[in-house]
């Protein structure tokens, strides 16, 4: 009998898929039931498989958290690895909230994601160490970090709107992705402008490409 752990990978980048499937096919306690750079036969084959764990890039254009909420909503006893570029601590803890059990950067090596992948498994949470070092800094020194975030102060479909204004989506785009009507999305983004004192579209766009340019990890 297969005594392997199973695992189902989901990354948009094929280069990034290939990589992760690799480095679990050789583990002699893990295997790959599916690599799929799509969410339709990602969400697919983990109703099939009921693997130990996933591993959860973007793909098809999905939010992080909103991607998270997805998987976990479907199927809540299938822990997730979340593997993310933003290292902002708060955006980490609100992909947690949303199901994940584990938070790795792609910055980090390797074996920092079969880690997480063993202690997911195990039960256990596991989040990558410059985000819990952060985290550990501002418990120590008595803040709430959530303060130190721009996006401290917004919802889970705001924040995804702010990452797609940071990309560079247009407001038509945005609502293509969400389903939802221009005039919807002109709601948050009106709702977003005040929550973060911002004059206007223009510094609205500003704000949202620098806290990419500062969140992200290369």
């Amino acid at each position: 009998m297969d005594s392997k752990k199973a695992i189902i990978v989901a990354e948009s980048f094929p280069i990034c898929l290939k990589g992760l499937a690799d480095l679990i096919s050789v583990q002699p306690d893990l295997k790959v039931s599916g690599a799929f750079d799509n969410y339709d036969p990602f969400i697919a084959a983990v109703g099939e498989f009921k693997p130990e764990a996933v591993i959860l890039s973007a793909v098809s254009d999905f939010d992080s958290i909103e991607l998270t909420k997805n998987v976990h909503g479907k199927y809540p006893k299938i822990p997730i690895i979340a593997l993310s570029m933003i290292k902002d601590p708060f955006y980490a803890e609100r992909v947690l909230k949303a199901g994940a059990r584990g938070y790795v950067l792609k910055h980090d090596p390797p074996d920092v994601i079969l880690r997480a992948v063993r202690e997911v498994i195990a039960g256990r949470i596991f989040v990558s160490e410059i985000v819990a070092n952060h985290i550990f800094q501002k418990f120590v020194n008595g803040n709430n970090y959530t303060c130190d975030s721009l996006i401290g102060c917004l919802n889970d479909r705001e924040i995804a709107v702010f990452r797609y204004i940071g990309q560079g989506f247009s407001t038509k785009k945005i609502a293509e992705k969400f389903n939802l009507s221009p005039k919807s999305v002109q709601s948050y983004r009106e709702s977003i402008k005040r929550k973060l004192n911002l004059a206007d579209s223009h510094d609205l766009i500003k704000s949202a490409v620098q806290w990419m340019q500062n969140e992200l990890i290369f």
